[in-house]
């Protein structure tokens, strides 16, 4: 398969991927040894998964609750079911942060300097 654009679902190693986010490789959050781009995909069953080719695919799983999105901003952040929230700074290493709720966590933007997250029963969290 090829990259396409933000939000396209694919197959990867047998399971739902939602493809989201991309370093442009201008430095500060991962990309490739040579500046190039990084992709972020999450999705099912607590997947992550990098490329800097979309050929070769490295696997970051840290959970095994779904994820439904992941932006980059400053930094990569994804969000999902029970209310995760995992960050990374350069698409390697992932870490959990407090969301403070336990429900899903749908959608995740950013915009000058400030993460906004959309969730289920109208939950709007800001970092």
């Amino acid at each position: 398969f090829s990259l396409v654009k933000s939000g396209v679902f694919m197959l990867l190693a047998g399971a739902v991927i939602i493809f989201s986010a991309c370093d442009d490789g201008s430095g500060g959050g991962g990309g490739g040894d040579n500046g190039s781009p990084l992709f972020v995909a999450v999705g099912y069953n607590g997947l992550i998964y990098t490329t800097v080719d979309g050929t070769s695919w490295t696997n970051h799983s840290k959970t095994t609750s779904n994820f439904w999105s992941v932006i980059h901003g400053d930094k990569f952040v994804a969000v999902g079911n029970g209310g995760i929230i995992y960050t990374s700074v350069d698409g390697e290493t992932w870490e959990s942060q407090t969301s403070g709720i336990a429900s899903a966590i749908y959608g995740v933007a950013y915009g000058k300097g400030l993460y906004v997250a959309v969730g289920y029963d109208g939950v709007v969290l800001t970092s």
